[in-house]
């Protein structure tokens, strides 16, 4: 399951961040 495109995005700064 691949969330859409802008939520990795956003997902994955959160993350990082």
């Amino acid at each position: 399951v691949k969330p859409a495109k802008g939520t990795t995005t956003l997902a994955f700064i959160f993350k990082e961040g």
